[in-house]
């Protein structure tokens, strides 16, 4: 596995356990899902300076919570999730 690959892997493990972490949707109830990625310009390379996404949405209604923010690729500390779990 090279380090791209784990990079990946890890990346997906952590979606993954944040994921568990959200609490229903405050509008429906619906479940919640969480995305954390790059912009990409229309033939798909990072835009430079990176610009990073972080979205917390619900899969019943689409209600959703979203911040960009250069750093948000390195964090670990999810503003969206923290938000969307006490209703901000």
């Amino acid at each position: 596995m090279n380090a791209n690959e784990e990079l990946e892997m890890r990346r997906k493990l952590e979606i993954q356990m944040i994921n568990k972490t959200l609490k229903p949707c405050p509008f429906c109830g619906g479940g919640a899902k969480y995305e954390k990625d790059t912009y990409k310009n229309e033939k798909g390379f990072i835009r430079t300076p990176i610009e990073s996404y972080e979205l917390v949405k619900c899969t019943e209604c689409g209600a959703e919570i979203l911040e960009d923010d250069q750093d948000i690729l390195y964090e670990y500390d999810s503003v969206v999730v923290e938000k969307w779990n006490t209703r901000i």
